[in-house]
C-alpha cells in the first residue's frame, strides 16, 4: 500500500499505526503535513536505533522472538521506503533525509544490483575463504559473512533433500574446506537418512492416533525404545514446525486436535517464543534456588530427575544459540541479561564468551593422567575435575567413531601414553574402513589447507581443520547388540563407544594364549586385558547356550589352543535347545500357576532356567531397528502376563535415587528405624537392603555425590553408615603405618598370619586380604600405591603376577 500525494512519502500500514496514523486513500493538506512529520519521526527513530546497535540495520527476523517489536517495525518501515525509492515514489528531499542513516545507501545499492549467478556467488565465497582462511559462520554479525553462510546452508538443505546438482557440487569442491564439509554431509545423510520427509498425512495420523490410544497420558518421545514411537514423534514434530511457520492447513489442524492430548500441545505451540523463553528462565530460577546449583547436562537418567534434564537441555540450547546455530534462534542481549539474573549463569555466560582451547584441555588431561598413575578419567566419578576431563575425552572419542575428528587433534591425543594403550582408541572409526586412504586427494588437499586453526569444538570447522570422512557406504551406524553369535562384527554402543569386533578379539585371544603356554583367560584376574578376553569367551558360551553361535565362528574359536576342549565342556553343560514358541508356552503355564514371572537367581532349577530365558530376551528391546523375527518374538512375549511391565522396567532399568530413598525412609519409620536386611524374605525389604548396600559401596569407592551423602545421613538410622567411610579409610591408613613400622623392626620379611604374636597375626591377616584383592583386580589404586611403599610388598605382588 503505497500512498503518494505530492511530497508525502509512502508509509506502510504498520508504520502508520506506529505513528498514530490510519491508512487510507488521498489525504488532505493537514493529513499530508502530519504524514510528513511522521516520516521524519520514523527516520529519526531509525537513525537512533542504528547508532545504539553499532551501525547495524534492523531486521525483521524469521520468528517473532528473533528481534524486538521496535526492531521489526523499523525494519518494515525501512523496507517500504526502499521499495518506494525503487519505483520512484520517494521524493529526493525524503531520500536525502533517509540516506543520512548509516548503511541505507549501501543497502539500496546491493538491492539494485542484478542477481548473481551461482558461479559468481561460489567465486565470491572462494575469495572470502582464501582471504579469511576459514568458512563463514552463521553466527556472525557481519552482513557479507552472514550472506555467504546462508549460501552454504542452502546447499546443505538441497543436499539433504537430494536436489543438489552435480555441477554445483563440483563448483563447491573448488572452495577450500568445502570438500570436508560435503563429506560430513554425506556421512550424516547415510547414517541418519533424509532429514526432510514426505509424509502420508492420513496414514501417519492413523498411526499417531493408535499409538496415543495404546499409551494414554503421554506423548511419543524422540528417544523411545519402540521404532514406531520414534516414527510418530518425527511426524508430530513435522506438524509442529508447519504450525509455527504458518504452513499447517486448517483441515489438518482440526484433525490433529481430535487426538487425545494434542489440544494442550497446540496451546503450548501457540505461545510466542519470547514467553516460552521467559517461562523457562523462571523455572530455572526456582530450580537453582532450591538446589543451589545449575542443572547438569550429564549423569544419566538415574542420577538426574526429569526437571533437571529438561532445564539442562534448555541451557544447552542457549549455548548452541550463542555459538551461532540458527536452528536454536539468536541469543540476543535481552536474553543474555535475563539469563544472567539466574545465580551461576553469569559465570557460565562469561565462560561461553571465551572459546575453549583444545590444547589447554589436553594439557590438563595429561597432568591428571600422570598424577593418577596412567589411569583415564571416569565420568561417573564425584570429582568435578575428573568428570569434566572424562566428558571432554568421551566427546572427542564419539567424533573419532563418527569419522569427524580432525587428524591433527587425533595425533595430539594419541601422544598421551594412556590412550596409546587404550583398545577403544586403537580401533578404526566406524565410518571409514581404510583410514585416511579412503579420502579423495581433493579432500586431503583442502584439509591440509586448513591445518592452521583450532576449532571451538571437535565437530565445528569455523576456520578449523574439518574431519576428512571417507566412503559413505561404510558410514552406516551398526546396531547395538549384546551377544557375539549372529550379530555384526562391529557395533557402536550408547555414547558413541565402539565395540571390538569378533575377528579382532579372536586374534588378540590367540596371541594371549600362545604367550601363556595354552592357558585360557580367567574372569577373576587382576589384568584388565585378561578380564576382557574372559568376558569375550563368556559371551561365546552364552551364544552357544542360546543357539546363536554360528558354525563359522565356532570353527574359528576351535583354532585357538585349548578352545576345542572348552567348547566340548560347554556343550556337556548345555541343555537341549528348545523352540522359542515351546519355551513361551512353558513360561505361560508357569506364570499362570504361580502368578508371577520367574527369577533367574531362584533356587529351583526350572524357575531359574525360565528366568534366564526371559532375561536373555532383553536383547530384542535393545535393537535400534529390530527385524521381523525380533518383532515377532516381542509380540509373543507380550502375551505372557506381566511381561509388558517387565519391558517398561527394562527401558528404565534403575529406579530414581529420589524415589527409592523416599521409600526407604518410609520403610525405616514403620520398622522403628531398623535397616533392611539382605537375608529378609520380604521382597520389598530385600530390594531396599540391596539399595543400601549399593550406596555403601559407592560411598566407600568415593563415587557418591555430597548431596546424596547428606540425603542418606538425614535418615534416622543411616547416619553411622555415611561416617563409616572415613572410619574405614582411617583404619586402612593406620594398618599400613603399623605394617611399615613392623617391617622396619623385622627387616627382610613380612608378617605372617600365623605369627608368634597377636600384632604380627593381625598384620598378616590384613596383608593377605589386600593381596587377594590385588589378585582379583579389586584393590583400589590409592590403596595399592600406599601398600607398594612398604618394603617387601612390591616383591610379593610381582611374585603373584609371575605365578599367574
Amino acid at each position: 500500500a503505497v500512498l503518494a500525494h505530492g511530497s508525502v512519502a509512502p508509509l506502510p500500514f504498520r508504520a502508520l499505526g506506529l505513528w498514530g496514523l490510519r491508512p487510507g486513500g488521498a489525504m488532505s493538506g493537514m493529513e499530508a503535513s502530519v504524514a510528513g512529520q511522521a516520516f521524519s519521526l520514523g527516520v529519526r527513530a531509525l537513525h537512533k536505533w542504528v547508532e545504539e546497535h553499532g551501525g547495524r540495520l534492523p531486521r525483521e527476523g524469521r520468528y517473532a522472538s528473533d528481534c524486538s517489536t521496535e526492531e521489526q517495525t523499523l525494519a518494515i518501515f525501512l523496507k517500504e521506503q526502499l521499495q518506494a525509492r525503487s519505483v520512484g515514489a520517494l521524493t529526493e528531499p525524503d531520500w536525502e533525509l533517509l540516506a543520512e542513516v548509516g548503511g541505507v545507501p549501501e543497502l539500496l545499492g546491493r538491492l539494485s544490483r542484478p542477481s548473481q549467478s551461482f558461479e559468481d556467488r561460489v567465486a565470491e565465497l572462494e575469495g572470502w575463504v582464501r582471504e579469511r582462511g576459514r568458512l563463514p559462520s552463521a553466527g556472525s554479525l557481519e552482513h557479507h559473512e552472514l550472506r555467504l553462510a546462508k549460501l552454504i546452508h542452502n546447499q546443505r538443505v538441497a543436499h539433504a533433500r537430494g536436489t543438489l546438482q552435480d555441477e554445483r557440487r563440483q563448483l563447491l569442491l573448488q572452495v577450500p574446506g568445502m570438500a570436508a564439509r560435503l563429506q560430513q554431509w554425506d556421512v550424516r545423510h547415510a547414517s541418519e537418512g533424509p532429514r526432510w520427509r514426505l509424509w502420508d498425512f492420513k496414514a501417519r495420523l492413523c498411526d499417531l492416533g493408535g499409538w496415543l490410544t495404546q499409551h494414554p497420558g503421554r506423548l511419543p518421545q524422540r528417544r523411545g525404545m519402540d521404532p514406531e514411537e520414534r516414527k510418530v514423534h518425527a511426524f508430530l514434530g513435522e506438524q509442529r514446525r508447519a504450525f509455527l511457520c504458518g504452513r499447517l492447513l486448517e483441515d489438518r489442524r482440526r484433525q490433529l486436535l481430535h487426538l487425545p492430548g494434542l489440544w494442550m500441545c497446540f496451546t503450548r505451540w501457540a505461545l510466542p517464543r519470547r514467553q516460552r523463553f521467559e517461562a523457562q528462565v523462571e523455572h530455572l530460577k526456582r530450580w537453582v534456588s532450591e538446589k543451589g546449583r545449575l542443572p547438569r547436562h550429564y549423569g544419566g537418567v538415574t542420577s538426574r530427575g526429569r526437571e533437571e534434564r529438561r532445564l539442562a537441555k534448555f541451557i544447552a540450547n542457549q549455548r548452541q544459540a550463542d555459538r551461532g546455530h540458527r536452528r536454536f534462534g539468536r541469543l540476543s542481549t535481552e536474553k543474555r541479561e535475563k539469563l544472567a539474573e539466574v545465580p551461576g549463569m553469569f559465570d557460565r555466560l562469561c565462560r561461553w564468551g571465551r572459546p575453549p582451547s583444545f590444547e589447554d584441555h589436553v594439557r590438563k588431561l595429561e597432568e591428571w593422567v600422570q598424577r593418577h598413575g596412567g589411569q583415564l578419567p571416569n565420568r561417573r566419578t564425584g570429582n568435578p575435575e575428573e568428570r569434566r576431563l572424562a566428558v571432554f575425552l568421551d566427546t572427542h572419542h564419539r567424533c573419532r567413531v563418527r569419522g569427524e575428528l580432525a587428524p591433527d587433534r587425533f595425533q595430539r591425543l594419541m601422544q598421551i601414553p594412556a590412550l596409546q594403550c587404550s583398545y577403544l582408541w586403537q580401533q578404526e572409526p566406524a565410518s571409514r574402513s581404510t583410514g585416511s586412504e579412503g579420502s579423495s586427494p581433493a579432500a586431503q588437499m583442502h584439509a591440509a589447507q586448513f591445518g592452521l586453526g583450532v576449532a571451538c569444538g571437535p565437530c565445528r570447522d569455523d576456520g578449523a581443520p574439518g574431519a576428512v570422512a571417507a566412503a559413505v557406504d561404510a558410514a552406516v551406524k551398526p546396531k547395538r547388540r549384546r551377544l557375539c553369535g549372529k550379530q555384526p562384527d562391529t557395533a557402536v554402543l550408547a555414547g558413541g563407544r565402539i565395540r571390538p569386533s569378533f575377528p579382532a578379539l579372536l586374534a588378540e585371544l590367540k596371541t594371549w594364549v600362545e604367550g601363556r603356554a595354552g592357558a585360557l583367560p580367567k574372569q577373576g584376574s587382576h589384568d584388565a586385558v585378561e578380564r576382557r578376553l574372559a568376558r569375550f569367551l563368556n559371551e561365546q558360551q552364552t551364544a552357544l547356550a542360546m543357539g546363536a553361535l554360528t558354525a563359522e565362528r565356532r570353527a574359528q574359536l576351535q583354532t585357538v589352543k585349548g578352545m576345542q576342549a572348552r567348547i566340548e565342556a560347554w556343550e556337556r553343560c548345555r541343555r537341549p535347545h528348545e523352540d522359542f514358541e515351546v519355551t513361551i508356552d512353558k513360561l505361560k503355564v508357569w506364570v499362570d500357576r504361580t502368578g508371577r514371572l520367574p527369577k533367574y537367581d531362584a533356587s529351583e532349577a526350572g524357575e531359574r532356567r525360565l528366568g534366564a530365558f526371559l532375561n536373555c530376551q532383553r536383547i530384542h528391546l535393545e535393537c535400534s531397528n529390530p527385524n521381523e523375527e525380533s518383532q515377532e518374538k516381542l509380540r509373543l512375549l507380550a502375551e505372557v502376563p506381566g511381561v509388558r511391565e517387565r519391558f517398561r522396567r527394562w527401558r528404565e532399568p534403575r529406579c530414581a535415587f529420589e524415589v527409592t530413598i523416599v521409600e526407604l525412609e518410609e520403610w525405616m519409620k514403620e520398622h522403628a528405624n531398623r535397616r533392611p536386611s539382605l537375608g529378609a524374605s520380604d521382597p520389598q525389604e530385600y530390594r531396599l537392603a540391596g539399595f543400601v548396600k549399593k550406596q555403601q559401596n559407592l560411598l566407600y569407592q568415593g563415587r557418591m555425590t555430597e548431596e546424596r551423602r547428606e540425603r542418606l545421613a538425614a535418615i534416622p538410622g543411616l547416619g553411622s553408615l555415611t561416617s563409616k567411610q572415613c572410619q574405614r579409610q582411617a583404619r586402612f591408613e593406620a594398618s599400613v603405618q603399623a605394617l611399615a613400622a613392623w617391617v622396619e623392626e623385622h627387616p627382610g620379611r613380612l608378617p605372617r598370619q600365623k605369627g608368634s604374636s597377636a600384632s604380627e597375626s593381625a598384620l598378616g591377616v590384613f596383608l593377605n586380604l589386600k593381596t587377594q584383592l590385588h589378585k582379583k583386580g579389586l584393590l583400589l589404586e590409592e590403596h595399592r600405591q600406599k601398600l607398594l611403599a612398604v618394603p617387601g610388598v612390591c616383591d610379593r605382588f610381582c611374585r603373584l603376577e609371575n605365578k599367574k
